[in-house]
């Protein structure tokens, strides 16, 4: 079957290629291509990026793109009937496919769960405990709370009714400190357009950095979400108190953010901070909000100090400018 001349003439142009023999007889090669990478992958969405690239070395790989491209249609059987034995297959598939969706729509790849794990415990485990961690981590946009979840002791200094969502604002308060609207979006708006980026810091881990902008001194940079817990409810360092100003600072609340969050969640711990956490009443509920105290220029990396407790939690130390200096005197 022949295809369409003028559809094969707006995918060149799609392209942004000339419509010439020679690019015609490429996107064809393409096409064919692709439709043989299909028919290995079959119905194991995601599959395709998990193949290993040819080796430009010259050396071959036991598996390879070349090798499965040159199996046959009962090798192809053979294969499928293989991954399909195998209960590890589909939780790598939908890891997978979800690295193809950030691909095809020109997306930062989303975080998944083993990423915040420590890589020494994660080879420890067997495919069956591993494959919950192969999962997307759940980037949330307000925090999580679920009343019915937890026994939920109420805090000392609580002046009103109970249960109640701890970052509650009375109605009779001024429900925003960035306006005098009752009801706003100032948590959106108030947020810088460029959002950081995730990196890989040496001796720490994952990091952030500025990706654009330099972000200014007092700039209101994104609030630490994650799922709102009873106190003491988490002892693993992915917990932060929650203090409520109005009740002269007394914690109210954890904010969990090992099983769901965003990028702050990432920030380091510096004992000589580029920002802060501070509670803001912000659009009807107090946040736990991150603040520049000092401008962080395009690629400056933004860290915050969290407390002694939260790098004990999770069993690390310092490596900040700061204890590397101090550890090399001593």
């Amino acid at each position: 079957m022949r295809a369409d001349p003028v559809a094969i003439a707006n995918l060149i142009n799609g392209l942004g290629w000339e419509n010439t023999k020679k690019n015609r007889k490429k996107l064809h090669h393409y096409l064919e291509d692709g439709r043989r990478w299909k028919g290995i992958c079959g119905s194991f969405d995601g599959l395709l990026c998990l193949i290993p690239p040819n080796r430009e070395d010259g050396e071959s790989l036991q598996i390879s793109g070349r090798v499965c491209h040159e199996l046959s249609g009962k090798d192809i059987e053979l294969f499928h009937s293989l991954l399909k034995a195998n209960e590890f297959v589909q939780p790598m598939c939908r890891a997978g496919k979800t690295f193809q969706a950030s691909i095809w729509s020109d997306a930062e790849v989303p975080e998944f769960k083993w990423e915040a794990e420590d890589p020494r415990e994660i080879s420890r485990l067997s495919v069956k405990e591993l494959a919950p961690f192969i999962e997307k981590f759940s980037v949330i946009t307000e925090n999580e709370y679920s009343p019915e979840k937890y026994d939920w002791p109420k805090p000392d200094r609580w002046l009103w009714d109970w249960p109640q969502h701890p970052m509650w604002v009375p109605s009779s308060d001024r429900q925003c400190d960035l306006c005098n609207i009752e009801k706003c979006n100032c948590i959106t708006t108030c947020l810088p357009e460029n959002k950081p980026r995730i990196t890989y810091e040496r001796g720490k881990g994952q990091g952030v950095r500025v990706n654009g902008s330099t972000f200014v001194k007092g700039q209101i940079l994104e609030e630490y979400r994650g799922e709102v817990v009873p106190l003491e409810t988490y002892h693993d360092g992915w917990s932060m108190e929650f203090i409520r100003p109005d009740l002269d600072d007394e914690p109210v609340a954890q904010i969990y953010s090992r099983e769901m969050g965003n990028w702050v969640r990432k920030v380091n711990h510096s004992c000589r901070p580029s920002a802060k956490f501070c509670v803001m009443k912000i659009s009807g509920l107090w946040r736990q909000m991150l603040i520049a105290i000092q401008d962080i220029p395009h690629n400056g990396e933004i860290t915050a100090s969290c407390g002694r407790n939260f790098l004990k939690g999770q069993g690390k130390e310092c490596f900040c400018e700061v204890c590397n200096s101090t550890r090399q005197r001593g």
